[in-house]
């Protein structure tokens, strides 16, 4: 080996000679600090390694958040259709309730009218189709208009009856599950045009399973509630 007379000596000899280099490096360092860019790059892979796995999470997370959010959609969607469908389950089963009620009353009216007015007998309901060939004749005769025709058809119940005393009149009745002031409206003039359609004196009534309160009418109309019936008196009197 040269010897080393100055730093320039020194300095030359750890440019030139490896294994010098070598053994000096390892004089001057710890066993840790050679070891560090041992330790460095280690550390470089478990970085990549981590950021690997991050991305991957990531990318799994994303895909979870994905089908999570699709799933929610469908919720909503299943929720809406499922609210929709109670809203027209409730209305198929109103519709219904009132249908039946309606029959109900057209069934029964010569025995639930009984103390309507003083007491109605010989109570003939007509059938769709004898009201409609009764609006269309007194059309025909000019006592009604066609749109007076059309009203007098859209009746819940019309009926020919008698009273107690032996006259006789038409009977038209508005029937509801729930009686309801537009009842009492479509009765009262409905039956106008029966009385203007037969020439002879309407009863007005209307009916149901439930009677809440009602405004006083324009004129007396009858409220029958099963087998019970009572007179709603017009407003004034």
């Amino acid at each position: 080996m040269a010897s080393i007379t100055s730093t320039e000596d020194l300095l030359r000899l750890l440019r030139e000679d490896a294994t010098f280099r070598e053994a000096a490096r390892r004089e001057l360092l710890s066993e840790d600090l050679l070891r560090l860019p041992e330790v460095v790059a280690q550390l470089a892979r478990e970085l990549r390694e981590l950021r690997d796995l991050v991305e991957r999470f990531v990318e799994s997370t994303n895909r979870r958040l994905g089908a999570i959010e699709s799933d929610v959609d469908t919720l909503k969607s299943d929720v809406a259709t499922l609210k929709s469908d109670v809203g027209t389950l409730k209305f198929d089963v109103g519709t219904l309730k009132g249908r039946q009620v309606e029959d109900t009353y057209r069934r029964s009216a010569p025995t639930r009218f009984r103390r309507v007015d003083g007491g109605l007998r010989r109570m003939d309901v007509l059938d769709a189709a004898r009201l409609a060939e009764l609006a269309d004749d007194a059309h025909a005769a000019r006592r009604i208009t066609a749109r007076e025709a059309d009203q007098l058809t859209r009746a819940d119940l019309v009926a020919f009856a008698r009273r107690a005393a032996g006259e006789q009149v038409v009977v038209v009745a508005e029937i509801s599950a729930t009686i309801h002031h537009d009842d009492v409206e479509h009765a009262l003039a409905r039956a106008r045009v029966a009385s203007k359609a037969t020439g002879l004196p309407a009863v007005v009534v209307v009916a149901g399973d439930e009677v809440p309160p009602l405004p006083l009418p324009p004129e007396p109309i009858w409220v029958v509630k099963g087998h019970d019936a009572s007179l709603l008196a017009a407003a004034g009197q």
